[in-house]
């Protein structure tokens, strides 16, 4: 009995023992999987890097031979875009500053008539106070 328990024992030892070996090759898979995945993910990336790098050449006119009629049209197509988005940009801009300098010449006019109308009234009380319109000079003595 006793020798059959440590059968037993020694049986489920075993069987841990497999498993984890089990495990552990599962886990190394899955391990190399990471790495190939890794090494696809950083190769996509790459190519990717690589494309949008051409792609900027292209777009300043460099690297232009290697193009098919149908890539070079479609070049010229997203520069036609492209330039025209940035007209548009370059216009709104000019309207909004042209709004502003308008607004400013407005509150300038507004600031302008207040002054206008400040110094016709210090005029005007000017002359109540001296219809004459003579200047007064004043001496040390009427002080």
């Amino acid at each position: 009995m006793e020798l059959k328990r440590i059968e037993n024992k020694i049986n489920r030892c075993r069987a841990c023992s497999h498993h984890l070996l089990h495990y552990r090759k599962v886990v190394q898979v899955l391990q190399h999987f990471k790495e190939l995945s890794s090494q696809q993910e950083y190769l996509k990336l790459k190519a990717r890097y690589e494309a949008l790098q051409r792609f900027q050449r292209n777009l300043m006119g460099e690297d232009l031979g290697p193009l098919s009629s149908n890539e070079l049209e479609s070049l010229e197509r997203q520069l036609d875009s492209s330039l025209k988005q940035i007209r548009s940009t370059r216009t709104q801009f000019m309207l909004d500053q042209l709004s502003d300098s308008q607004r400013k010449e407005h509150l300038l006019g507004e600031a302008n008539t207040a002054l206008r109308q400040r110094w016709e009234e210090y005029q005007i009380n000017q002359f109540q106070l001296n219809p004459s319109g003579e200047d007064i000079h004043y001496t040390a003595a009427e002080s």
